[in-house]
Formats: C-alpha cells, sequence, structure tokens
C-alpha cells in the first residue's frame, strides 16, 4: 500500500485536510476544532471506535500500517506483526508509522511485533487511558513517540531494543517494567494547547500546553547498547534537573511567578519526574533525580531474532541483575498526573497490578526487573514473541 493499509478513521464532516486546502488557520487549529466538532456528530463509546484489529500481518507501507483519528478510541490492537512501515521515505512526518494514533482514548495496544518502521508508534493528541504493553519493538529508526498528550498512558512490559526508544513531546505517562535499550528525547510544547477528557470518556475537560515532565519511571532495565545516542540521551539524564516532587515542582513554580513579575522567569515550569527501582546496566548513567536506582557494573549485550513467526531476545544477563526483585507496581503507587487529575487504571476503571509479565507469567508481591519475570543469569535464547494461531484470536 502506497498509503494506509488499515484505516480506524474518522467521519469526513468534521474536516478532512482542511488547511492544505485552505490555509486560513494552522492544521493545530483545525484539529482542535475538529475535536469539538466530533462532540457535536456523536463522537462518543458505542457510537464510534471499539474496533479490533487482531492478528495481522501489515508490510510495505508508505505511509502507516494502521492508522486512527478519533475512531481509534476504545479500541484493541492486538497479536499483529508490522514491519517495513515509511521506508521509502515518500512522505514527510505527517502520519508516518507503523501504528499511528489521535485520541487513543482508553485504547489497548498489546502483543504487537513492530519492526523496521521510520517510527514504530505514534501517540499523537488525547493518548489518554491508553495502555502500550506486551509488543516488541526493535530495527526501528524510533520505536515510539508520544505527542501532545497530557495522560495517563500506560507503557508496561515492553521490548525497546531500537537506537532510539522515545521522543516524548508529551507529559503524563507511566513508564514500568520495560526493557529499553535506546535514548529518551524530551521536547516541551508551550505553542499548542490540546484537550484532556473527563476519565474515559470523550467529553473534553480541558486544555493544556505541555511543560514536560509528570512521568513515572519504575522497574525498567535500562540497557545502551551504542556508546553514544543519535538523538536525546540514555536512561533518564534527559531529566537531569527536573523536580522530584509536587512540593519541590510548586516552590520552582512560585519562584518562577516572582521572577516573571521582574520580566524573567519561566511560567510553565517543568513538572516531576518520579523514577524508582529501575536497573541501569553499563556504562550506567544514573540520574540524580531518581530514588533507589540500581547500577550495574557488567554490561549486558542483546539482540533480537525475528525469525517470521517467532521473535527471540538473545542477551548476556549479569548476574547482580538476575537476582534483582522489587515490589509489584499498582495504580496506588503511580498517583495521577497534575493536569488531567485522572488515575493510572484501566478502561473499566479498575486499578492496575503490573504482576504478570510480557510472556504471561504471574508473580505475587515482587518480581525481577524489565518484562520477563523469570530473567535468569548467563545467556538466554527467549521467545518473546510469536504469531497468534487462529484458536488464539
Amino acid at each position: 500500500a502506497k498509503f494506509s493499509a488499515v484505516s480506524l478513521g474518522k467521519e469526513i464532516s468534521t474536516g478532512d485536510n482542511e488547511w492544505t486546502k485552505t490555509e486560513r488557520k494552522s492544521g493545530y487549529q483545525y484539529q482542535l476544532e475538529a475535536v469539538f466538532k466530533a462532540k457535536r456528530v456523536g463522537w462518543e463509546r458505542g457510537v464510534v471506535g471499539s474496533h479490533i484489529v487482531r492478528g495481522n500481518h501489515i508490510y510495505n507501507c508508505g505511509q502507516n500500517a494502521i492508522v486512527g483519528h478519533m475512531g481509534c478510541a476504545f479500541s484493541t490492537i492486538v497479536g499483529n506483526r508490522i514491519h517495513d512501515i515509511g521506508l521509502k521515505r515518500e512522505f514527510f512526518g505527517w502520519e508516518v508509522a507503523g501504528i499511528k494514533f489521535h485520541a487513543a482514548l482508553d485504547t489497548v495496544i498489546e502483543g504487537n511485533d513492530v519492526h523496521d518502521c521510520s517510527l514504530g508508534l505514534w501517540l499523537d493528541w488525547q493518548a489518554q487511558g491508553t495502555r502500550l504493553t506486551r509488543n516488541v519493538f526493535h530495527h526501528n529508526v524510533r520505536d515510539l513517540m508520544v505527542e501532545v498528550s497530557h495522560g495517563p498512558y500506560v507503557v508496561d512490559n515492553n521490548i525497546f531494543a531500537s537506537p532510539i526508544m522515545i521522543q516524548n513531546f508529551a507529559q503524563g505517562g507511566a513508564f514500568v517494567n520495560n526493557l529499553i535499550c535506546g535514548s529518551i528525547d524530551l521536547v516541551t510544547v508551550p505553542d499548542r494547547s490540546t484537550p484532556y477528557h473527563f476519565p474515559h470518556s470523550t467529553d473534553v475537560a480541558g486544555t493544556a500546553i505541555v511543560s514536560g515532565g509528570d512521568e513515572r519511571f519504575s522497574g525498567n532495565i535500562f540497557a545502551p547498547q551504542a556508546e553514544k545516542p543519535p538523538f536525546g540521551a540514555f536512561e533518564l539524564e534527559s531529566y537531569r534537573g527536573y523536580p522530584q516532587s509536587m512540593p519541590e515542582y510548586i516552590e520552582n513554580l512560585h519562584r518562577s511567578y516572582a521572577q516573571s513579575t521582574q520580566g524573567g522567569g519561566e511560567r510553565n515550569p517543568v513538572q516531576p519526574l518520579y523514577a524508582w527501582n529501575n536497573v541501569h546496566v553499563a556504562p550506567a548513567r544514573v540520574s540524580p533525580n531518581e530514588s533507589a536506582p540500581v547500577p550495574i557494573e557488567q554490561r549486558m549485550p542483546l539482540t533480537i531474532v525475528d525469525q517470521g513467526d517467532v521473535v527471540y531476545l538473545e542477551c548476556d544477563v549479569p548476574e547482580a541483575l538476575a537476582g534483582l526483585t522489587f515490589p509489584v507496581v499498582t495504580t496506588s503507587d503511580l498517583g495521577m498526573p497534575r493536569i488531567v487529575e485522572e488515575p493510572y487504571e484501566q478502561a473499566d476503571g479498575t486499578p492496575y497490578r503490573f504482576d504478570t509479565d510480557m510472556l504471561g507469567e504471574r508473580v505475587e508481591e515482587s518480581r525481577r526487573p524489565g518484562p520477563l519475570a523469570s530473567l535468569a543469569e548467563g545467556r538466554q535464547r527467549i521467545a518473546v514473541w510469536a504469531r497468534p494461531t487462529s484458536s488464539s484470536c
């Protein structure tokens, strides 16, 4: 497909590329209007969205494999193999990714193998209640991009093995028990105020800019494979200097307001980074923002071997990493993002308990860091993704 393989769409009355046709307003302004127009014509759960995209093999698309604009809300994207997307560089920027969604409200993206794409997954505008879990991203230019969203969204039990893990133009994400090999690039967005919603609803609660931060990182393994990041910084170095608590953020806010009355200061200072119980494999770059980080002096060389129907993680696990366990992270540990004030919870409002790894192995009170609960010392070859069978679909 030169353009898209699967479109979850939006109906046309809310606008269709109006900026390119008129240039009367910016694309941002038309997009903002589209959200409110959609509400007037019935954009809500039970009317739009709630799609299931499952067990497909999608490849060789010029723009994207799966795309959705509002119609992707309340949907499930599970067990797909997606690769070779946007590699001819026929199109610039917009909507070019393996999966590209606007307004993925309460959408679950689970158990997909996404590789050899210019960008693996792009969550743009209103990624709220979204869960990205048990996926394998590898051999992409960039694995993940989240843009002008305010959370809460959850990224748990994934493998990110490409050189760039995330380009983060958003705030309010929770990253729990992932294996992260690539770099993190942070960008604030002070010139676009985008919508957020009442919990589990398409009703707009307000709009806000992205001042950055308000992120949670817990139980992740940071294992950079390159000596230098291609973009941004490895591990949590990009967050260096961010506040570590809400009181510290408020103190910075008061100081900025005081300075602004004198002609200086930052009206929207960066928000806190909440980081605890993360493992940093050599060469460790532990940020002073973290609580109880675990640096490990040994390296953890790894590679992803994709055999089509099965994807393997091959790695050499340091002894110090194999013996580690941390308490299971739950909704109560994550709090809620400052702007949206919605807990990190499932689409039905029930709390999260991250006691199950990407292969379905469940633990009780504690688990090893990363997405594999049974990771052992030494050389490993672990099947981390398999093409779903008709019975499993």
